[in-house]
């Protein structure tokens, strides 16, 4: 089984390059104190140390395109968090596909995220749990 990825997941591009997270203050979700890894995370991360340097190539900057890890079935804070057989396009020329070195401070797998505010708990237990979050309401006779 997979597991999700967090900040502290090392993840570069194919010529060396290292993505950088922007911190996500506030994050719902964390998985060993680091908050869990999304896909608007790793738009906003930049690449450095990219060595396709050699013109007329240009090196990996930043994520243009997520193929493949995105965990669909729960979302974080309204975002989509990723999986530790992430790929990712890069904007390179030519393009890199990115991949995870790295995930050995993640110990969460897909089907044991634990969430950490009381609402969160409440929501996946509902949602583990097959009852519904609230009674429907019959209208007024």
């Amino acid at each position: 089984m997979l597991k999700y990825l967090n900040h502290t997941s090392v993840i570069i591009c194919p010529h060396g390059g290292k993505l950088q997270f922007v911190p996500a203050l506030g994050r719902s979700f964390q998985v060993l104190g680091s908050p869990v890894l999304t896909e608007s995370d790793l738009m906003r991360a930049v690449i450095v140390g990219c060595n396709q340097t050699t013109p007329p190539l240009k090196p990996c900057t930043r994520i243009v395109r997520v193929l493949l890890g995105q965990a669909r079935e729960i979302l974080v804070d309204g975002e989509i968090p990723l999986l530790e057989n992430l790929q990712a396009l890069t904007d390179g020329v030519p393009p890199g596909t990115c991949s995870v070195v790295l995930n050995a401070s993640s110990n969460a797998r897909v089907a044991a995220l634990t969430p950490t505010s009381p609402q969160a708990r409440t929501l996946l237990a509902a949602r583990q749990g097959g009852v519904p979050f609230c009674e429907k309401c019959d209208p007024d006779p």
